[in-house]
């Protein structure tokens, strides 16, 4: 699976980035008008090469929502709020 990236629109960077052992991180920041803060987004992507090859799509599937599960509640039907 390939994962196209661009700067998000209202957003400066990315302002980190580096790379490493095929993870990749990015920062975008999005300054909020009126205050002395902004929005930081914080991108981190793995290229595991071919390590993948021989894994059928739904497995793949499966990982990646397991582990978008433990870092995005959301993801995995629940709601949260958070203040």
């Amino acid at each position: 699976m390939r994962v196209a990236k661009s700067r998000p629109a209202g957003f400066d960077g990315p302002v980190v980035a580096s790379e490493k052992g095929g993870t990749k991180v990015q920062a975008y920041v999005k300054k909020i008008p009126g205050v002395e803060r902004s929005t930081l987004l914080h991108v981190t992507t793995y290229d595991f090469g071919s390590q993948l090859d021989g894994l059928p799509d739904d497995k793949r599937g499966e990982a990646a929502a397991y582990y978008l599960s433990q870092f995005c509640p959301a993801s995995n039907g629940k709601e949260t709020h958070s203040k």
